[in-house]
């Protein structure tokens, strides 16, 4: 098990993550629509897929669209 660093909406947390855990499962915990937001993992942007590890600051950009 390891820990995370989440920021969300201009909100830091620490948050535990298990095992192989990824963006999407992260997300899914989180209550996030994944369809709503970018990850991006240590400044880079990353897919859903890539996972998680002890000490990573993932930030969860809010998408905007309109029409």
């Amino acid at each position: 098990m390891g820990v995370a660093t989440v920021v969300f909406r201009n909100e830091e947390r620490n948050v535990s993550i298990e095992g192989k855990a990824s963006i999407e499962d992260l997300l899914l915990s989180l209550g996030i629509n994944r369809e709503t937001v970018i990850a991006r993992k240590n400044g880079e942007i990353v897919p859903e897929s890539e996972k998680v590890k002890d000490g990573d600051r993932i930030e969860l950009l809010n998408v905007v669209s309109g029409g």
